[in-house]
């Protein structure tokens, strides 16, 4: 009898308990911070020096261990640390610090390069739960990123619940002042103004009430958004393009440099890529992304990522040209800086530009500069036809026709010659970044699986020839596009592009294998668990719809179609199987025909934005969305024999 199949769409969903989300209380707290106390007094020429007071009392055992060792560090090439007075108080006794229990050491260098990086680890005695510490230092900084400038952020309620605190700056230098205070809880209190309206020379800041600032019980992928933070941040600038100008001042002393042969050899090489074209016709935009490509693949080839944060310029200036020739090495301030040279020799308007680097990662949105909204350089390219790419030439793998997530949709300080930018790069689009995989299964426990990889979704798999073997490639393919492990012994048959290349380009995947688990018994017949096709069901179903604080991550703008086909059977009641979801956030589909004797199911995600807002997690649409994903994200269909 000629088998077909019934559709039974069950709810296999193995409810991971909801997260329970909201902010700590003091119940929750390791540490409550009884005071922090800071003093600070800003010089003229930027630098600066501050006395520190803090007295922590430990209120669950994890404490213990984080007073036991209490570590803090510093860079000793720009700025030093002074133990002024540490003890425990324990049941209305002191217990001092030694001067055998304080420790000054450099810091083992990390693998990415050099730096001056020391750390002060303090042993406090009697480190028992309910005990509490007291600690004061002084900490100088005696050398300044930017001459004649200052920068800080203060946060208030981190790491513990704090009681009290108070700070108070004195500045010769006169700074505007932006105060982030969502929860009501800090008095700030200025004098002294300046000349300049807004700008003043004392500022003091005083904690009126407890506060934690801490989430607890969310999810993974979650982050709390800073416009929730309690802080304050203060700038002796009061705009962007004026932090722009000052760093591009000293990236182009740099950028005027002679070329050396070495990487005038990349720009002669990247000259020759592009589409032939007659004298005067405009350029296609082709022809400048495979410049680019060939610069930065070349560029990868002959320079060595090695950082040398040691002194202070090393830490915001990039090197000489020739030097970085000549070594070899050299961090993402050098990449740009030399990948902006050799574009500009070829005629194309280029600006290294500064971001926070970071899939997931937010920057601070402030109305005045701050240097820590900053942590990578690239560079912002104009093609002669008005187009912009934002280039990211210390990464591994050259995509000048895409944007890293890492660096997409970030805010971006442009060091334009001119005049500086601010700008906001735009996200990875949708259309671009796309993973589509279409899986053939049959009775026989005989399965086929093609899988194209586009634009920045191709990225986990461009040039792994170089660092991996056919076989670890080949493994990780089997192990990362399907939901069961599949043997060597039971793989057919697997056809993948040599992947030596640099460039990202689109990647085809085709897998043969067989599955004797590929279907399970029911009681009623074979059944198919299809892949996961909605794989941010977890994450959204564990969100606490009322108690929850924080943002959802969601990944970068992409889409994601998986489809499977069942050979030689058909859907009974195909219509119940097909649903459709859309919002400014995401869209999910799933479409199901019958084409011949075959049974294709389609399921589709497109995610059209990488953060999901506290306040959209909050609304109704959002519950709607949870309740699509709980009745479709895992789906078994099961065969049945006609009677």
């Amino acid at each position: 009898m000629k088998n077909k199949l019934l559709y039974l769409l069950v709810a296999l969903f193995l409810a991971c308990p909801v997260s329970y989300a909201r902010m700590q209380t003091l119940q929750d707290a390791a540490l409550q911070y009884d005071f922090y106390n800071r003093d600070t007094k800003i010089h003229k020429d930027g630098t600066h020096e501050s006395i520190v007071e803090i007295q922590i009392t430990l209120l669950r055992e994890q404490a213990r261990e984080f007073v036991a060792k209490y570590t803090m560090g510093y860079n000793s090439d720009s700025s030093s640390v002074q133990i002024l007075e540490a003890k425990t108080i324990f049941q209305g006794k002191e217990y001092k610090v030694t001067d055998g229990m304080i420790e000054d050491k450099p810091v083992a260098n990390n693998r990415a390069g050099f730096d001056e990086i020391k750390q002060i680890a303090i042993s406090f005695p009697k480190p028992e739960v309910g005990a509490t510490i007291y600690l004061k230092y002084k900490e100088i900084t005696n050398k300044v990123l930017i001459d004649k400038e200052f920068f800080a952020k203060y946060a208030f309620g981190t790491g513990g619940y704090w009681k009290k605190s108070n700070v108070t700056i004195n500045s010769e230098i006169p700074l505007l002042v932006e105060l982030n205070d969502p929860y009501k809880k800090l008095l700030l209190t200025t004098e002294n103004p300046a000349d300049k309206k807004g700008y003043f020379h004392k500022i003091n800041l005083k904690l009126l009430s407890p506060l934690i600032n801490m989430p607890i019980n969310e999810v993974a992928g979650s982050a709390l958004n800073h416009k929730r933070i309690t802080y304050v941040s203060l700038a002796s600038l009061d705009k962007w393009s004026n932090l722009g100008d000052k760093l591009a001042v000293k990236y182009n002393e740099v950028l005027e440099q002679s070329l050396p042969d070495v990487f005038l050899d990349i720009a002669k090489a990247a000259e020759k890529e592009g589409v032939a074209k007659k004298e005067g016709a405009l350029e296609k935009e082709e022809d400048i992304v495979a410049r680019i490509n060939k610069i930065t693949t070349m560029l990868s080839k002959k320079v060595q990522y090695c950082g040398d944060w040691r002194s202070i310029n090393g830490r915001l200036v990039p090197q000489d040209l020739a030097k970085v020739a000549e070594k070899q090495l050299g961090d993402c301030k050098d990449f740009s800086t030399i990948t902006v040279k050799i574009l500009r020799h070829l005629g194309y308007e280029a600006h290294v530009a500064l971001v926070l680097r970071g899939a997931g990662m937010q920057a601070y949105d402030e109305k005045f500069p701050s240097m820590s909204n900053f942590n990578h350089a690239i560079l912002k390219v104009i093609s002669k036809g008005g187009k912009t790419y934002w280039i990211d030439p210390t990464n591994v793998v050259s995509m000048a026709d895409g944007i890293f997530p890492d660096i997409a949709g970030k805010s971006s300080l442009v060091l334009a010659r001119g005049g500086a930018s601010y700008e906001e790069i735009p996200d990875v689009a949708e259309a671009h970044a796309k993973t589509i995989i279409v899986n053939a299964v049959s009775l026989d426990n005989v399965g086929s699986s093609n899988i194209q990889l586009l634009g920045e979704d191709a990225m986990s798999l461009t040039g792994a020839r170089l660092y991996a073997s056919a076989q670890h490639i080949e493994d990780w393919v089997f192990k990362n596009f399907f939901s069961v492990f599949i043997p060597k012994e039971a793989r057919i048959s697997s056809s993948i592009p040599n992947l030596n290349s640099r460039v990202v380009t689109p990647i085809t995947i085709s897998l043969g294998y067989k599955n004797p688990s590929m279907f399970h018994k029911t009681n009623i017949g074979l059944a198919y668990r299809l892949e996961g096709g909605l794989s941010l069901g977890a994450d959204m179903l564990d969100m606490d719809i009322k108690g929850s604080v924080n943002d959802l991550y969601l990944g970068n703008p992409r889409t994601m179609q998986r489809t499977t086909i069942f050979k030689n059977n058909k859907i009974r009641n195909l219509k119940e199987l097909n649903f459709n979801f859309s919002s400014a956030h995401l869209t999910l589909a799933r479409e199901c025909v019958i084409k011949g004797e075959d049974s294709i199911i389609t399921d589709k995600m497109i995610t059209h934005k990488a953060w999901m807002e506290n306040s959209y997690i909050k609304s109704a649409e959002f519950k709607k969305l949870q309740d699509i994903f709980r009745e479709n994200r895992n789906i078994s269909v099961v065969m049945v024999k006609d009677e």
